[in-house]
């Protein structure tokens, strides 16, 4: 660490927290909602001010809460004005003590960008497709149940090509987004922040339904679905990880058998969901992409391959093809490592794994 840096950290925790926030952006402990005795607007709440009851839980219940002066951060932090955060506001997967995990380290910038109003609707993974599809998104629709507002300014991850062309689609065009790629900090007059839709990994149903709702008949009216009439097979060839290390093989014995071989980096989203919809079955190793299987129809086949040495009990994919109707199924493949983390695996799929593959193809009369 430079000695500029030890510096900068030693004069940041002689600080108090409000000054510890606004000159090097630690934030400055956390802070429960009902300490705050904030504006809170519950699905359909007229605009007034009403205290959080008492019941009141972030994971269940649907509301937008009002932060007078509020920040917001471009990795879904949420913290007051004198820079306290809000845990429940605030979502992250390994939570660190007295602030978000990415205001650990003292900062000079950024500066905030201040607005009169804006709404927030910001991610800790703010490039991850899932968390974007069912935590960001899905706040909209609460967001609009609770303060129906359609001018409302919001704060939403811009970074990827995805989450630009999907944002309009749910009503954030150019002239109402404040794209958190620009602005990594926000700080509004009135700051309003949903909850989020269900608890953290598992993809809430009104979620799914929501997602499906809007973008499935915006795909109809461009040129009608063909339900459960094409084979996938996703290759993870631009990942940095579970790509399939025998692929060329795989892919051309699969492409015999009538399957089309997608990389859905070289589609636009709505291409991809489209294949997802359209899919009978999709067979791919474990990612990002299997978030489409939102968008599949009932009696579909999921085929998931994961490492041969992960534990996947809890799987959220497996149990997002279950809310949907969609069988999923799961295979382990012989792995090697190519990182940190169980998943960081590249696998191979030797030809008995394969034959397993396709013997569950002709049970399921898919081939």
């Amino acid at each position: 660490m430079s000695v500029g840096r030890r510096l900068q950290r030693l004069v940041a925790k002689s600080l108090p927290g409000e000054l510890r926030w606004r000159g090097f952006r630690l934030a400055a402990g956390e802070i429960e909602l009902r300490r705050l005795d904030p504006a809170f607007y519950p699905p359909g709440g007229k605009e007034e001010k009403r205290g959080l009851p008492e019941n009141f839980d972030t994971q269940r219940d649907e509301a937008v809460i009002r932060i007078d002066n509020g920040y917001a951060t471009d990795h879904g932090a949420t913290l007051t004005s004198s820079g306290q955060l809000l845990r429940e506001l605030s979502r992250e997967w390994n939570p660190q003590p007295y602030g978000h995990g990415r205001l650990q380290k003292p900062v000079w910038l950024p500066r905030a960008h201040q607005v009169p109003e804006a709404a927030s609707i910001t991610l800790e993974h703010n490039g991850n497709y899932c968390h974007f599809l069912f935590e960001g998104l899905p706040r909209l629709r609460i967001l609009r149940r609770c303060h129906p507002d359609p001018a409302l300014p919001v704060y939403a991850n811009t970074g990827r090509t995805y989450q630009r062309e999907l944002l309009p689609l749910f009503g954030v065009g150019p002239e109402r987004l404040i794209p958190a790629s620009d602005f990594p900090l926000l700080q509004a007059e009135r700051l309003w922040v949903p909850t989020y839709a269900g608890c953290q990994g598992k993809c809430a149903p009104e979620a799914i339904s929501y997602l499906r709702e809007t973008l499935l008949p915006k795909l109809e009216a461009e040129t009608p679905l063909r339900w459960l009439s094409r084979k996938i097979y996703v290759s993870r060839r631009d990942a940095t990880s579970r790509r399939i290390q025998n692929e060329a093989e795989i892919e051309k014995r699969l492409a015999e058998l009538g399957f089309e071989c997608l990389c859905l980096s070289d589609l636009p989203v709505l291409a991809q969901i489209r294949a997802f919809a359209e899919a009978r079955v999709v067979v791919t190793a474990h990612g990002a992409s299997l978030t489409n299987i939102a968008f599949t129809a009932a009696g579909a086949l999921m085929v998931e391959i994961f490492p041969d040495d992960i534990n996947i009990a809890n799987d959220c994919y497996q149990d997002l093809a279950k809310k949907v109707g969609v069988k999923g199924v799961y295979f382990k493949a012989p792995s090697v490592s190519v990182g940190v983390g169980g998943l960081a695996k590249d696998l191979t799929i030797p030809e008995t794994l394969y034959e397993q593959i396709i013997a569950l193809l002709k049970t399921d009369g898919i081939i």
